[in-house]
């Protein structure tokens, strides 16, 4: 593990603090490979249930994720830019093996930065919850949404960034921003360009909670450890249907409902969270 990607765990939840500081904590460097790399590790570690992500915003960094790093990109853009070598050779630092794909097959690769996105995705099926103690811009905006749940200092300032720089949407910042905060205030945030209060982004839904700015990561940690109490395999069976709902039909997504339930029905939890509900006391989970 480099110095950009600090992991601890405690209580069944894990805390990965992206400490950047000299790149405002942007998505760059080696950090996209080792987010890969340590939520796979988390995925298979069942002693974990809840994952919290921040980042270091002191020695003067700002910034939860402002996205991607613009230093990687200086001197790559303009007429003849080739967005792949920018990607898998730039951003990445030619470490596509990561994202398991080679050098030949990047050429026919349509995902791009993407395929880091469903990646994450694939290994965040826990609760995720990221802890925003500082800006969020660009692809920061993505990183934030792939969470199951946000948290956000007060005066945290979200932007998409996109259209000021020429650029388009990418890292899902388009697709996470409509699905939570709908197609008008979508359209408005990231078509206008204009920052957004951690309050309008409460009130637009694309975060669930707003807290003092020197609590975020303490609030985010009470959350976690009140939902590291809970079944885990339910938790995971949340998490599951929430995603599905995102695009499942309703048969689909009563299919998976039903998928899910039988599942955790026959768990030793599911009869240790009965008993502990019908005579009040408190259970204990094994995650069986």
């Amino acid at each position: 593990m480099s110095e950009e990607l600090h992991v601890s765990v405690d209580e069944h939840v894990a805390v990965l603090t992206v400490d950047r500081p000299l790149a405002n904590n942007s998505l760059g460097g080696s950090l996209l490979r080792e987010l890969l790399d340590v939520s796979a590790e988390l995925e298979r570690d069942d002693s974990v249930r809840v994952i919290v992500t921040t980042a270091n915003v002191s020695d003067g960094a700002t910034a939860w994720s402002p996205g991607v790093d613009f230093a990687q990109l200086e001197g790559k853009l303009g007429p003849g830019a080739d967005a792949d070598v920018m990607f898998y050779g730039g951003v990445m630092q030619g470490d596509h093996a990561s994202l398991g794909v080679s050098a030949q097959a990047r050429r026919f690769d349509p995902l791009g930065p993407g395929r880091w996105i469903l990646q994450m995705l694939d290994n965040f099926r826990k609760p995720t919850i990221a802890a925003i103690n500082g800006a969020v811009a660009g692809g920061g905006i993505g990183w934030a949404g792939l969470h199951t749940y946000r948290i956000a200092g007060e005066s945290v300032k979200f932007k998409a960034a996109f259209g000021t720089l020429g650029f388009g949407p990418d890292m899902g910042a388009s697709y996470f921003v409509t699905k939570l905060m709908g197609q008008s205030a979508a359209t408005d945030f990231l078509l206008r360009d204009q920052p957004m209060s951690a309050e309008d982004a409460h009130r637009a839904g694309f975060v669930n909670q707003v807290v003092p700015d020197g609590q975020v990561l303490e609030h985010s940690l009470k959350v976690a450890r009140d939902l590291a109490q809970l079944p885990p395999l339910g938790l995971r069976a949340t998490v599951r249907a929430l995603r599905g709902a995102e695009t499942n039909t309703l048969a689909e997504q009563l299919g998976l409902e039903w998928d899910n339930q039988r599942i955790t029905f026959a768990t030793e939890d599911a009869a240790a969270a009965f008993e502990a509900f019908t005579t009040r006391t408190k259970g204990t989970y094994v995650g069986r």
